[in-house]
């Protein structure tokens, strides 16, 4: 009797030690995990799991790792894709590497995916290899390395942006000179100027309120302005007769840039992903409607294309000027109209696409410009007038003393409350 009870009391205590071992590898779960595996499909387990990167667990939990922040987690050690997203790409040729192979062409801003996956526990650390090009980009990866959790790797940032070799905020794609910092100066957002043949102002687009900012002088060619234009980057430029400049905003001081093969009583400057896709393209607009792209070639030289004109019946009045997602609106004369007219126009070719309205009284409106929301117009008599690009309404601003030659405004303006 007592060697059974004996062999009694060793089989519970083994019993017990059993039962205590399970409940303490499945604390907190609410399920039967085994302790440090995984199940098989026949129903085992694996004690541990390696991989390149070394031993881990399949506890939830790697050791000495991090779990991608953004991302699935779906508890499987894998393999699991590797990717993210692409931002700001313009030009063609970038290549993103993932441990130093793996190559993957990206021809468009959006997610990814390297076509290695990766297991739980290994490192990846993604590149670019290759950069863009037409135009020239540099792309930063963000959340580039780490090591692989329990789900996709999603979290990887690429942004790509265009090259300023001279950090003045112009890059140099359209920058008159990439290596100079001091010039050209950026203007201020939303701003509105106007100009006599002599004297550069600004208008504020809400105020109406109106400075000089002074007395153009040029560094050489020096002539009357008949106009000013503004790009996305709110560089200012004017063309006189038979010059083309880029102008500091906050001086009027203007540099020389290009020789002129004609004269030109109006210019504007399209957005990108108009006539180019990838930056905007200078318009000068002669008396007759023709529509001209105006390209910097080569030392104090400009090429001009024709790239089409104002339909039958219309010739220019003096100016335009483009909004980028909003439109391009021109002053012109119109066959039988003895008012000017204010139009929407095609920003790659120049044809009338629509009538605004005509501006009963005013026929010298030399200066365009506006916001988003609204069209003014500058007169040689003085009048500043605003015009309804919705109803064609037209209303006296103010009138001043100055003769007005031209008006310009960034591609970039926004709604101004």
């Amino acid at each position: 009797m007592r060697g059974f009870i004996s062999e009694y009391s060793f089989l519970l205590f083994a019993g017990l030690l059993s039962f205590v071992t399970v409940a303490c590898n499945n604390t907190g779960t609410g399920e039967d995990v085994p302790d440090s595996g995984t199940i098989d499909d026949d129903g085992g387990t694996n004690d541990a799991l390696t991989s390149d990167s070394g031993t881990f667990f399949d506890s939830g939990v790697q050791p000495d790792s991090e779990t991608p922040s953004d991302g699935e987690i779906d508890g499987s050690i894998g393999p699991h894709p590797i990717g993210g997203e692409v931002s700001g790409l313009l030009g063609e040729g970038l290549v993103l590497q993932n441990n130093a192979g793996d190559d993957l062409a990206i021809t468009e801003n959006g997610e990814f995916v390297f076509s290695e996956m990766l297991t739980a526990g290994e490192e990846y650390i993604v590149t670019a290899l290759t950069h863009p090009e037409d135009p020239e980009q540099t792309c930063n990866v963000y959340n580039g390395e780490g090591t692989v959790g329990y789900g996709p790797v999603t979290n990887i940032n690429v942004h790509c942006q265009l090259i300023d070799s001279d950090n003045d905020g112009v890059p140099d794609i359209a920058d008159p000179f990439p290596d100079d910092s001091t010039k050209p100066v950026p203007g201020a957002l939303n701003t509105i100027y106007a100009h006599t043949s002599s004297q550069l102002y600004t208008m504020h687009p809400s105020t109406h309120e109106i400075e000089l900012v002074g007395q153009f002088s040029f560094d050489s060619n020096s002539g009357s302005v008949t106009d000013v234009a503004v790009d996305q980057y709110n560089v200012l430029y004017a063309v006189t007769f038979n010059n083309l400049f880029v102008c500091d905003p906050y001086t009027a001081e203007c540099f020389h840039l290009a020789s002129l093969e004609q004269s030109f009583n109006g210019m504007t400057l399209v957005p990108a992903g108009t006539v180019d896709p990838n930056r905007d393209i200078m318009i000068g607009i002669s008396n007759a409607g023709g529509w001209y792209r105006i390209d910097i070639v080569g030392e104090a030289a400009a090429e001009l294309t024709l790239l089409g004109t104002y339909d039958s019946g219309y010739t220019s009045s003096g100016d335009a000027y483009s909004v980028k997602g909003v439109g391009t609106y021109a002053a012109v004369n119109k066959t039988g109209e003895s008012s000017d007219v204010i139009v929407e126009v095609d920003p790659t070719n120049g044809t009338v696409l629509s009538e605004i309205g005509v501006t009963t009284g005013y026929t010298s409106l030399y200066g365009l410009a506006g916001t988003a929301d609204i069209i003014f117009g500058f007169d040689a008599g003085g009048d500043i007038i605003s015009i309804n690009p919705s109803t064609g309404e037209t209303n006296l601003i103010v009138s001043t003393s100055h003769s007005w030659w031209g008006a310009g405004v960034t591609t970039g303006v926004t709604s101004v409350p």
